[in-house]
């Protein structure tokens, strides 16, 4: 599952570390479950990564 990810997020145009930490804290800061489908890779792709601030990059 991790390699198809990591896959998707390629085709995409995504760096997969950086989504994958975008999307844990979206979902972390709340992200409404219903529209967890704004999530996925190839949505994704058409935003702007959020920059993590130095409170998060502790948790890392």
């Amino acid at each position: 599952m991790l390699a198809s990810l990591v896959a998707t997020c390629k085709l995409s145009g995504l760096n997969p570390v950086d989504y994958l930490a975008d999307t844990r804290w979206a979902i972390l800061d709340g992200h409404p479950r219903s529209r967890i489908e704004d999530l996925v890779p190839w949505r994704c792709a058409a935003f702007k990564p959020r920059r993590m601030g130095p409170d998060r990059r502790a948790y890392l």
